[in-house]
């Protein structure tokens, strides 16, 4: 009977999650929403080392002026449009490394070890992906003068497929990796003492962050939500109520939800493709996992009435997004509680935006952009208070 009341329970509340009801907000004077409205189609972009250049194959005029203009768009990337029918997933090793820890989660640091950073950037990804998935962004940022550090989701990840089932680091945690994050971000800010700290949580990675600066607050000084979203899109009920049913009835046996990636992570569907194919997604799910996660995002617009008021940020969002409702991602965006926040819709593009080497060029601009004059006012702001100090010290 008990078993019963409960699956009843469980039906009604995950009916609830479906449902469309708006969450109260409350706005802020000083938001600024930006409408893009570019139309480039997603390109694979890498960072290939300068040796590996395939010079073999002399290019005539009319190409070479071509791939001059694509490199000088892209700041150095070499775009790959074409999927291969069985896409082969790599993630570069270039200037990757693991860190120790003693949390034994997977933290990897992309660096140029023979420049001084400017700044650092802790990143956490969103629901089936991992670290590695930053891979091509961390390159590009790295480039641009940043530090890149990405960890990965308890119950994601290389460190789920090497753990045992009742190890921590093995059941799904949202609100345990949140804690990972803000120690990860204290951790950074020793390491690297005076650079500014950001922040990056892409998905249900972005409510992780919201948790993260609410409890740790000064440990970023800028965060970027990317794909934020509290609801549900309305799914096709003749995938997801089969599922749904047997689901509900064995809570704890894995389900593939490779289709649902398929079909709603990305308006593209080479990005879709990669996820299914890169051997550290995790394309099973228990049914336990999947209502955990949509619990966790429901609480985001919440957890952004608590996030640090100081802090800066930006959150970008997909206007085909086919994961969440773009309308709750902006009831998480009034909601942010610093006066300095930004906005940017772009219309064509999905869930999916950075965990992925089939970036955007317009949403990688933005972010970099984004970075680098955030970066650069904390710098002038540092710089200017140094010199009121002197100034002090003088008289």
């Amino acid at each position: 009977m008990q078993g019963r009341l409960a699956r009843t329970g469980l039906i009604l509340l995950s009916v609830t999650l479906m449902s469309a009801n708006p969450v109260p907000v409350f706005a802020k004077k000083h938001e600024r929403v930006v409408k893009s409205e570019s139309k480039v189609p997603s390109e694979r972009l890498e960072v290939p080392p300068t040796e590996l250049a395939d010079s073999s194959k002399p290019l005539d005029d009319k190409e070479s002026e071509s791939a001059s203009k694509k490199k000088e768009k892209y700041n150095g990337y070499i775009s790959k449009a074409v999927l291969p029918t069985a896409p082969k997933v790599e993630y570069s090793g270039t200037a990757k490394e693991l860190i120790e820890n003693s949390r034994k989660l997977h933290i990897f640091r992309w660096r140029d070890a023979t420049k001084p950073p400017k700044a650092v950037i802790v990143a956490v990804h969103g629901t089936t992906q991992h670290a590695g998935s930053f891979g091509v962004l961390a390159q590009h940022l790295v480039q641009q003068g940043f530090v890149f550090i990405a960890l990965d989701l308890r119950g994601h990840g290389e460190r789920y497929y090497k753990a045992f089932a009742g190890q921590p680091n093995f059941r799904v945690d949202y609100n345990k990796s949140a804690d990972d994050l803000g120690e990860l971000l204290n951790k950074t800010r020793s390491t690297y003492p005076g650079l500014p700290v950001f922040c990056i949580g892409e998905s249900v990675g972005a409510t992780v962050a919201c948790y993260m600066s609410a409890r740790y607050p000064k440990a970023a000084d800028g965060i970027i939500l990317c794909s934020p979203g509290s609801r549900p899109r309305c799914f096709n009920p003749l995938m997801v109520v089969p599922d749904f049913v047997k689901g509900i009835t064995h809570l704890d046996e894995h389900m593939d939800v490779s289709r649902y990636i398929d079909k709603y992570s990305s308006d593209d569907k080479r990005v879709s493709d990669e996820m299914i194919a890169d051997p550290l997604s995790r394309i099973n799910l228990t049914p336990k996992e999947v209502l955990r996660t949509a619990f966790f995002i429901r609480t985001a617009p919440k957890a952004a009435l608590s996030v640090d008021p100081n802090a800066s940020y930006l959150v970008i969002q997909g206007e085909k997004d086919g994961i969440v409702s773009t309308s709750s991602t902006r009831d998480i965006f009034k909601n942010l509680t610093s006066e300095h926040k930004q906005l940017i819709e772009f219309k064509d593009a999905g869930h999916v935006l950075l965990g992925t080497s089939y970036l955007k060029p317009q949403v990688v601009d933005s972010v970099t952009n984004w970075l680098t004059n955030q970066t650069d006012l904390m710098r002038a702001k540092v710089i200017g208070l140094h010199a009121v100090e002197k100034e002090h010290q003088t008289q």
